[in-house]
């Protein structure tokens, strides 16, 4: 059991002494380096599912619309139908 507790603190020390002269750095900088390149490289080119799936966001986009549309004209007509009501109760 003491072996290991010693092999842990060792390891831990190397990796802080590691970590204080920068040895990580280069390494982390490079992957991060990368990893952009590889994101931009990726994100150029679309392919013909993610255009497929443009064009079914745009039509769920549109009927999204249009059925707003629909709500807020039925809105509109059952206001005017209270409207109308309140009118002629009033009068009567």
């Amino acid at each position: 059991m003491e072996t290991d507790n010693h092999h842990t603190r060792e390891m831990t020390m190397k990796y802080d002494t590691d970590r204080e002269h920068g040895a990580f750095r280069p390494r982390a900088l490079l992957a991060a380096a990368l990893a952009s390149l590889f994101l931009l490289v990726a994100c150029e080119e679309k392919g013909p599912a993610e255009k497929a799936g443009e064009k079914i966001d745009e039509a769920v986009e549109e009927a999204q619309d249009k059925a707003e549309d629909v709500v807020d004209e039925a809105e509109d007509k059952v206001d005017e139908a209270g409207d109308a009501v309140k009118e002629a109760v009033n009068q009567n």
